[in-house]
């Protein structure tokens, strides 16, 4: 068991000075509270954002100090991959593609290459069936999304959105989910109009209120 979690999260926890009492208010005990900081039990995944919610400590910052301040390698990798798109560095890209198949992550490796070179059917039905087998979205099943979306139909890029809507969480108000967010919305609603679905395109993603509805 990763004992970081419950390390991190008493250290702020004793520099907010809040007793372990504290978080009874949203049902979770002070026994179990004292158990995950101790490393004696893994607190699930939603009980520790919501106790993070309630000191005031975005998700984000809890991961960047579990971490030791220094993002994770598959993060450092997606967002130098966004960035040399985004300036269009193919030089940049084509070495991150080839690094990518060195860690051996497919999803990583899937996400460089639809950027560089496009996908093959093999890999873009692979993609479809994990993207249709998700539970809980986070950023980096986001970003693959986005990825990949280009290699999507119309009917798939309308499912993948509303499914995006029935499951999102409330750690899209952390900047970078809702910035990677808005980033496959937009996509989604470009590729729409230039396959000539104009109409499903302002039906499903009408900017007024749209947004709105994502942020509540």
């Amino acid at each position: 068991m990763d004992t970081r979690y419950g390390k991190v999260f008493k250290l702020i926890r004793n520099q907010k000075n809040l007793p372990l009492s504290y978080f009874e208010k949203i049902g979770i005990g002070k026994s179990h509270v004292g158990k995950f900081e101790r490393g004696e039990i893994m607190m699930a995944f939603d009980r520790i954002d919501n106790m993070l919610q309630l000191m005031n400590v975005s998700l984000g910052e809890f991961e960047l100090i579990v971490n030791h301040n220094v993002p994770d390698f598959q993060n450092s990798f997606l967002l130098e991959l966004v960035t040399a798109e985004f300036y269009q560095d193919h030089k940049k890209m084509l070495k991150l593609y080839e690094e990518s198949k060195d860690t051996g992550n497919l999803w990583l490796v899937i996400i460089a290459k639809a950027r560089v070179e496009g996908l093959n059917n093999h890999e873009v039905n692979k993609v479809k069936e994990y993207l249709a087998s998700i539970k809980v979205w986070c950023y980096f099943e986001i970003t693959l999304a986005f990825s990949v979306v280009d290699f999507l139909s119309e009917i798939e890029i309308i499912q993948l959105i509303d499914d995006l809507k029935i499951k999102k969480r409330r750690v899209y108000g952390e900047f970078k989910y809702r910035r990677r967010l808005y980033q496959l919305i937009y996509r989604s609603i470009i590729l729409l109009a230039t396959k000539g679905n104009v109409k499903e395109a302002k039906k499903r993603f009408g900017i007024s209120n749209f947004l709105w509805q994502w942020q509540c």
